[in-house]
């Protein structure tokens, strides 16, 4: 069920790439291709952006245990899955709860951080080669600086931060 949550995001974002590159292979007209791939790129960025919190705050879901009444140290989130360190475990592959806690980490780190460093990487090249008034680049990312002033283009990514930062403070 937590697996399903976390990769379900990628799962989308596969669709949004293949009707992609789908209107590449079918659409005969230049115009009408790049407007549809604009279009899948502008909805794959907002989706992004919307499930971002969601996402984030899921994938290190695993990494939060509580004792029980019976004296057992289990995830919070699955209370059936004992939380064992590696070293408390006779065989590594059997210890469900460490690969569980390695993904987690490792989500945690490409949602709450890949994305906002992508997206910033993104924006700050197009702000140093003036593609943000290009209409091309303004139908596909325009959703993610059009909402503020111009030289505060990347004010996304403040935001971003203080929801990353309002993530970690909850798991607290």
């Amino acid at each position: 069920n937590w697996l399903f949550t976390v990769l379900f995001p990628v799962i989308c974002l596969c669709g949004f790439v293949l009707a992609y590159y789908y209107a590449e292979r079918t659409n005969q007209n230049p115009a009408e291709r790049k407007a549809y791939q604009d279009k899948c790129v502008q909805a794959m960025v907002i989706f992004v952006c919307v499930m971002y919190v969601f996402v984030t705050a899921k994938a290190i879901e695993p990494t939060f245990c509580q004792y029980l009444k019976d004296g057992r140290f289990v995830m919070m989130y699955a209370q059936d899955e004992e939380c064992k360190s590696l070293l408390e475990c006779e065989d590594p592959f059997d210890c469900s709860y460490f690969w569980y806690q390695v993904l987690s980490w490792f989500l945690f780190l490409v949602y709450g951080f890949g994305i906002p460093l992508t997206i910033g990487l993104k924006l700050r090249h197009a702000y140093k080669t003036n593609q943000m008034n290009n209409v091309n680049y303004l139908q596909r990312y325009g959703w993610l600086y059009m909402r503020y002033n111009r030289d505060q283009y990347a004010w996304e990514l403040v935001v971003m931060a203080r929801k990353l930062l309002l993530i970690i403070c909850q798991s607290l």
